[in-house]
């Protein structure tokens, strides 16, 4: 007469195998999740305007550099709000009418 591998195993063994092929995925994708990159993050949360301090670090420069830039009207905020906020795609926009090659 055989009997089930599982009959010798200790009570609280046998739960803890359970309990781990129950949870193993939701682990793994919790491992998976914090192992990949920040950058890309998913389209409902990325954000589509950011403060003054936070746009002038996505184009790095100084917050003076943006308002200068701003006051030369090379870059538009949205005064939708009290403080000035910079859309990401405008920022995007200064950057792409800016860019030059290098000459070598």
């Amino acid at each position: 007469m055989t009997e089930s591998p599982t009959s010798h195993t200790n009570p609280f063994e046998q739960f803890f195998r359970d309990m781990l092929r129950s949870e193993l995925p939701s682990i793994l994708n919790t491992v998976l999740n914090e192992k990949s990159p920040k950058n890309s993050a998913p389209a409902s949360k990325a954000k589509l305007a950011v403060p003054a301090d936070e746009a002038a670090e996505l184009i790095s420069v100084s917050r003076t550099t943006l308002d200068r830039l701003t006051k030369r009207g090379l870059i538009h905020p949205v005064k939708a709000t009290r403080n000035p906020i910079f859309a990401v795609s405008e920022l995007q926009r200064f950057l792409d009418e800016t860019t030059q090659p290098i000459e070598l």
